[in-house]
């Protein structure tokens, strides 16, 4: 998977963050129900994050983080300057 992005690619910058999160979290082999609670995103918040629908906060980014026990620049895409 290419993870370099312009800034044409802005709009599918948060369908390849939730891909990854999501990825992360089936790794870990836990729930989205799991990663609310840790992470203290709501549910129904953190369901139309991880659809793509609407981008996760900065903030959002650090609990989900934290709770996954990854670093933040591992779920979201390198981006190439132009």
């Amino acid at each position: 998977m290419n993870t370099t992005t312009t800034r044409a690619d802005h709009r599918g910058i948060d369908a390849l963050v939730a891909e990854r999160i999501t990825d992360s979290l089936n790794a870990s082999h836990r729930t989205v129900a799991w990663l609310s609670r840790e992470s203290g995103i709501a549910s129904p918040q953190l369901h139309r994050r991880l659809s793509g629908r609407t981008g996760f906060t900065l903030t959002e980014l650090g609990c989900v983080a934290m709770a996954l026990g990854v670093r933040v620049s591992e779920m979201v895409p390198e981006t190439s300057a132009r």
